[in-house]
């Protein structure tokens, strides 16, 4: 079984077209999906909104593939009105996914290190702000923006040496910064934003970070 690990994609408006290909495409090819967090950018778009929005033709593809949504910091449960189902079978917090012997404990990230502060309207202006800055780092760097990101991974994977048990991972979004790290078994899954695609592959016993371009 193939194993689709999909975070921070963060849907809003206006819909991208070419992200719209490259997230059908990688659904379609992979026998489950797991939404670890960030789906809908939920401090700048209403559910509502957003489950009437092009991005409801993935929708049924989702719920083909028994997709399981795990909730993250900008799509926490409370911003949704309870219809999750539309494209996912499962809804929770945290996902152990076995594979053949191995676990992988799937959370967003944010339990661990929470990044925001503020009220609803300081969140919504700082996360424009930060997709603004986000997308000018991505169109001039690519990737290797991610370095100045890894401290925000240092700090989890500090804070999990306590946590995990033998043969576990954590997989996890939230800092935007991609990284397979086996000596701390931790594994971040990176973003599909502006261009740029990394997520991550569960085949058998292991894991494969993959990145490419959607422009």
């Amino acid at each position: 079984m193939n194993i689709l690990v999909i975070s921070d994609t963060h849907l809003s408006l206006p819909f991208e077209e070419k992200k719209f290909r490259l997230l059908e495409s990688l659904i379609k090819k992979h026998d489950q999906v797991i939404i670890n967090g960030d789906f809908w950018e939920g401090f700048v778009i209403s559910y509502d909104k957003f489950i009437m929005s092009p991005w409801r033709a993935l929708f049924p593809i989702l719920k083909k593939k028994n997709s399981i949504y795990i909730f993250g910091n900008h799509d926490l449960e409370k911003f949704g009105n309870g219809s999750f189902d539309a494209f996912s079978m499962i809804q929770t917090d945290s996902y152990r996914a076995k594979v053949n012997g191995h676990t992988f404990l799937l959370e967003h990230g944010h339990r661990l290190l929470p990044l925001d502060s503020g009220d609803e309207n300081k969140r919504r202006r700082a996360t424009k702000n930060m997709d603004r800055l986000e997308k000018y780092m991505i169109k001039g760097f690519g990737a290797k923006y991610q370095k100045l990101l890894k401290p925000y991974n240092k700090k989890i994977k500090k804070l999990l040496a306590k946590e995990l048990k033998d043969n576990e991972y954590f997989v996890c979004g939230h800092t935007h910064c991609a990284e397979v790290d086996h000596k701390n078994r931790f594994i971040n899954t990176g973003v599909i934003k502006h261009g740029l695609a990394q997520y991550l592959v569960i085949h058998d016993n292991t894991a494969h970070l993959k990145q490419e371009k959607y422009t």
